[in-house]
């Protein structure tokens, strides 16, 4: 039996990564079907500046929020919440079923959970002295009132 080459590199775009990463799709949708990734990014400006973003994607039927930012000195004014609210109104039009994000903010967390996600997962000191947190949330399904 012939000996293995491990190859170690430090560049993301190179044949091998790229290799690598055409291998796993592969193998995904073989096992999982097609991802059907949609990036979403969703900005909030003022006068032309951007003062709050939401950047994410929907893949495999849910949305994974990778980024949401609001200006400290815009951040008491409920964009953060407006951001999640169109991100989610966005993945359900996708036909999403649930929503899911991580962070290593505590204080994210309590945002989080204060807009229906729930934790369900952590990594301990990750970042060391900290923690990575994972959230969750499946929208209630809306009830339209018939009348009899």
């Amino acid at each position: 039996m012939s000996e293995f080459q491990i190859d170690i590199q430090e560049a993301e775009n190179t044949p091998l990564a790229l290799e690598i990463h055409r291998l796993l799709v592969e193998n995904n949708i073989e096992q999982f079907g097609p991802a059907n990734r949609q990036p979403l990014v969703i900005g909030i400006r003022q006068e032309g500046q951007l003062v709050g973003g939401l950047r994410g994607c929907t893949h495999w039927g849910w949305l994974y929020i990778t980024h949401l930012w609001v200006a400290p000195d815009f951040r008491r004014l409920k964009l953060g919440k407006l951001l999640l609210e169109k991100a989610e109104q966005e993945a359900i039009k996708r036909g999403c079923p649930g929503f899911y994000v991580d962070t290593f903010s505590p204080a994210a967390v309590h945002f989080y959970q204060s807009a229906g996600y729930e934790l369900f997962g952590t990594i301990p000191d990750f970042p060391s002295g900290h923690q990575r947190f994972f959230l969750m949330k499946k929208p209630v399904p809306s009830v339209e009132m018939r009348s009899f």
